[in-house]
């Protein structure tokens, strides 16, 4: 039994350690995307470049928002 349970906890920190990189990279990619977007809007004014970082900037915050909804980790199961 304790066995079992070894191999669970380690299982739920793996999992713990996959599910909060993915959402600190997701974080860094958001503010990133955002700043680059304020950069290039100030900058240069609206331009395709201005667009294409907005844009990924959204896609990036749609996707973290579809995966965790709040949550700490995502419900997967």
């Amino acid at each position: 039994m304790k066995i079992a349970s070894t191999i669970i906890a380690e299982r739920d920190r793996r999992e713990q350690f996959v599910w909060g990189s993915l959402r600190l990279f997701l974080g860094f990619a958001q503010m990133s995307l955002a700043g680059l977007a304020l950069g290039a809007l100030i900058a240069v004014g609206p331009t395709k470049l201005t667009n294409c970082f907005a844009i990924a900037a959204t896609a990036v915050t749609v996707v973290s928002r579809l995966i965790y909804r709040g949550r700490k980790r995502p419900a997967v199961r």
